[in-house]
C-alpha cells in the first residue's frame, strides 16, 4: 500500500489520498521532473474479486477524449499494478448536490448533455464500451463547469451474442436492473439508466441508493422543475430497457429540445418563484404611510446597473419639490466624493455637502445621526446587495437589513439577457412584493413579459446621463414610483412631516 510521501518508480511523489473503493485506492501524485499532477490508481492483484482488474487499463489505452482520463503509464510492483492517468481538478458532483445554487435545472441539463456526448463516444467503439458505473461520485465538475467522467473500474466491452454479464456488479440505486439479472447483458441502455438515476439525485437531492430505494416523478419532490426534465428522467429509468431511450444520441436530442425552449432566460428565472405570490393581488399592496422622516433604500442587483445614479436622481427630484433631503452613501464603491468641489456648500451636519438642495453624506457617516437630523427624506445608496463568495456561496450584505427597515425599497436591475439571472436570489424574498423594481433601458417586449411575471411594481428606466436634470418622461417615472411616499392633499391619511 502506498503512503503519503512515497516515491513511485523514482518519479511520482504521492501527495494525498483522493479516494478508496472496492477495487483499489486513488492517489494524487506529482511528477518530480515535470512538476505536474497525475492520478495514481493502485490495484491489489491479490484481492479475490469478481472483476477482471486488468480490464480497466486495457480500456483506458483506447480512449482519447478531453473529458475522459488518458492512461500515461502502468507500473507493476509487489503484487500491485499502478495506473498513472490524467488528474481532473474540480469537485465531484456528489459534493455539489447539497448546493442548490450549482444544481439548477439549467446547469444539470448542460452537464447531462456533456455526459451524453461522452457516452456517444464510448458506445461508438466496436465493440461498444459500456461504462456501467454512472453516479455523482464518478463525475467531476471543473472550474469552467465542464463534466468529466472518471473510474472505469467496472467498465466492459459489449460482447455480441452473450446472454448475460459474466459478473453481476454495480452501485445500488444507480445500476440498471439488468446488471443484476440472468439472461440480460448490459448495453448502451444500461448507461442511460445510470445517467437518469444520476440526474434524479442531483435535481431532487434524494439518493436512489438510500431508503426508500425508489425514484418517483421528480416534480413531486421539487415543483420548480420542468415537466420536460421529469419526462426525460422517467424514460431513462424504466426497468425494461426497451422502454428507455435506445441510445445516448436519442437522449441528447431531447435534452437539446429543452435547452431551446429554455433559451429565454425568463422561463428558468421565474419558474416557481412567481407562483409563490398572487401577483395581481400583491401589486395592489400599498406601502404603509410613514410619518416623520421617510427612508428610501436603493439597491442594485449588480455593479454598474445604475444604483448610485438612481439614488442621486431620486434625491434631486425630491429636493426640487422643496423637501429637505439627505443622500447617504452605504455603497462599497463610493463615488459621492467625485461630486464635491472646493466651493460646494456645506450640509446640515458636519461632513455633508449640498448640491441642488440635496445634502450628500459620504461613506462612514453615522446613519443614526442623519435620521435624527429631521430631514423629510433620507435616500440610502446601498449598492449591490447580494453577491457570491469564492466558493460560490450566496452572501447577503449586512446592509440588506436597511431594505427591510426602509419605508420604500427600490431595486435597480440590468435588462440585458445575461443580467436577468442576477434577479434570481431576490425572487426568493417574499418582501419583494412591496419593492419597486427599476429596469435599465429594457426592450419593450421583454418589459411586458417582466410585468406579467414579477410580483412587484416594475418600471422602465429611461436614459438620463445627468441625474440632476429631468425630462418629462423621467419626472413622470419618479412621480409614479415614489407615489406611495409622497404627500397628497386629497389623501384620507396624508403624510405628516415632523420637524
Amino acid at each position: 500500500m502506498l503512503k503519503i510521501g512515497d516515491l513511485l518508480e523514482g518519479k511520482y511523489k504521492i501527495i494525498r489520498l483522493l479516494g478508496r473503493g472496492a477495487w483499489g485506492s486513488v492517489y494524487l501524485a506529482e511528477h518530480l521532473k515535470l512538476g505536474n499532477h497525475w492520478a495514481v490508481k493502485e490495484i491489489d492483484l491479490r484481492k479475490d474479486t469478481r472483476v477482471n482488474l486488468l480490464a480497466e487499463p486495457e480500456i483506458l489505452k483506447k480512449l482519447n477524449h478531453r473529458s475522459l482520463p488518458r492512461i500515461i503509464d502502468i507500473i507493476s510492483f509487489d503484487n500491485c499494478i499502478y495506473i498513472i492517468e490524467d488528474y481532473f481538478e474540480g469537485t465531484s458532483l456528489k459534493e455539489l448536490i447539497g448546493d442548490r445554487k450549482f444544481c439548477t435545472e439549467e446547469n444539470v441539463i448542460a452537464w447531462a448533455k456533456q455526459l451524453c456526448e461522452i457516452l456517444i463516444y464510448l458506445h461508438g467503439f466496436n465493440p461498444p464500451i459500456i461504462y456501467r458505473d454512472m453516479k455523482p461520485g464518478n463525475i467531476i465538475i471543473d472550474s469552467e463547469g465542464n463534466a468529466r467522467l472518471i473510474d472505469f473500474g467496472i467498465a466492459r466491452e459489449y460482447k455480441q451474442g452473450q446472454a448475460s454479464d459474466s459478473t453481476f456488479i454495480g452501485t445500488r440505486g444507480y445500476a440498471a436492473p439488468e446488471q443484476f439479472s440472468l439472461g440480460c447483458q448490459s448495453d448502451e441502455r444500461t448507461d442511460i439508466y445510470g445517467l437518469g438515476a444520476t440526474l434524479y439525485h442531483v435535481l431532487t437531492g434524494s439518493s436512489p441508493n438510500e431508503p426508500p430505494y425508489e425514484m418517483v416523478p421528480v416534480r413531486r419532490l421539487n415543483r420548480l422543475l420542468s415537466k420536460d426534465i421529469e419526462r426525460i428522467i422517467q424514460k431513462c429509468v424504466q426497468n425494461d430497457p426497451a422502454m428507455r431511450y435506445q441510445s445516448a444520441v436519442e437522449l441528447l436530442e431531447d435534452l437539446n429540445k429543452i435547452s431551446s425552449r429554455q433559451s429565454n432566460p425568463l422561463n428558468s428565472l421565474f419558474r416557481g418563484f412567481a407562483g409563490q405570490f398572487n401577483a395581481r393581488a400583491r401589486r395592489e399592496i400599498i406601502v404603509e404611510k410613514p410619518f416623520g422622516t421617510v427612508v428610501i433604500a436603493v439597491g442594485g442587483t449588480n455593479r454598474g446597473v445604475g444604483c448610485t445614479h438612481t439614488a442621486i436622481s431620486i434625491s434631486a427630484f425630491l429636493a426640487q419639490m422643496k423637501y429637505t433631503v439627505a443622500a447617504v452613501e452605504l455603497n462599497d464603491n463610493p463615488v459621492f466624493f467625485t461630486l464635491q468641489e472646493k466651493d460646494t456648500e456645506g450640509g446640515l451636519l458636519p461632513g455633508a455637502f449640498r448640491i441642488a438642495g440635496v445634502d450628500f453624506y459620504k461613506r462612514n457617516t453615522d446613519l443614526i445621526e442623519v435620521l435624527r437630523a429631521g430631514y423629510n427624506y433620507v435616500v440610502l445608496d446601498l449598492g449591490q446587495l447580494i453577491r457570491y463568495d469564492k466558493q460560490g456561496v450566496m452572501v447577503k450584505h449586512s446592509r440588506y437589513d436597511e431594505v427591510d427597515r426602509a419605508d420604500l425599497a427600490v431595486l435597480v436591475a440590468g435588462s440585458a439577457i445575461w443580467q436577468l439571472k442576477d434577479l434570481a436570489p431576490y425572487l426568493k424574498d417574499c418582501s419583494l412584493v412591496t419593492w419597486r423594481l427599476l429596469f435599465k433601458l429594457p426592450d419593450d417586449m421583454l418589459f411586458e413579459e417582466l410585468k406579467k411575471e414579477l410580483p412587484c411594481k416594475i418600471y422602465a428606466n429611461p436614459c438620463a446621463p445627468d441625474p440632476f436634470n429631468f425630462c418629462e418622461q423621467r419626472r413622470e417615472l419618479l412621480s409614479n414610483m415614489l407615489s406611495e411616499v409622497l404627500p397628497k392633499e386629497k389623501r384620507k391619511n396624508p403624510l405628516v412631516f415632523w420637524r
